[in-house]
């Protein structure tokens, strides 16, 4: 069985700090604590250097960020060759409706969040066939 580590991906402090403390609400942290970035090119860094085959990567993946914006990481992940299995869930306050559209177009998205994170969104999370397996 792999682990499971969670990376939080937003250039808000606050947003990395509240999205901590609502994973360890809903137990998806297992006793450890996210990994986070405050842009796509940082998140990329972080899953090369965190990357092991026994590691599968959520990331909570804000779109609208400096240096290197959601959709920019999302290109950059599907070109690269990270040795661990990489999903994401995208968190984000756009309700722009072709946002939600593009994001259909990624196979690695599991799921669109509106901000702010619930408990009831991460347990949709949790039962999602990609990751339930690491939440029995």
């Amino acid at each position: 069985m792999s682990n499971l580590s969670i990376v939080i991906v937003d250039d808000d402090s606050m947003i990395l700090m509240l999205h901590e403390h609502v994973l360890r609400k809903a137990n998806l942290l297992n006793g450890k604590s996210a990994l986070s970035a405050f842009d796509g090119q940082e998140a990329l860094k972080v899953l090369e250097q965190n990357a092991h085959p026994d590691t599968t990567f959520l990331v909570l993946l804000d779109l609208n960020m400096p240096v290197m914006d959601g959709w920019e990481f999302l290109d950059a992940l599907e070109e690269s060759n990270i040795s661990s299995d990489v999903f994401v869930s995208i968190v984000t306050s756009s309700l722009d409706y072709t946002d939600k559209h593009k994001a259909e177009e990624y196979r690695k998205i599991l799921s669109y969040i509106e901000k702010p994170l619930s408990l009831k969104s991460l347990e949709e999370l949790k039962s999602m066939t990609q990751l339930n397996a690491f939440f029995k």
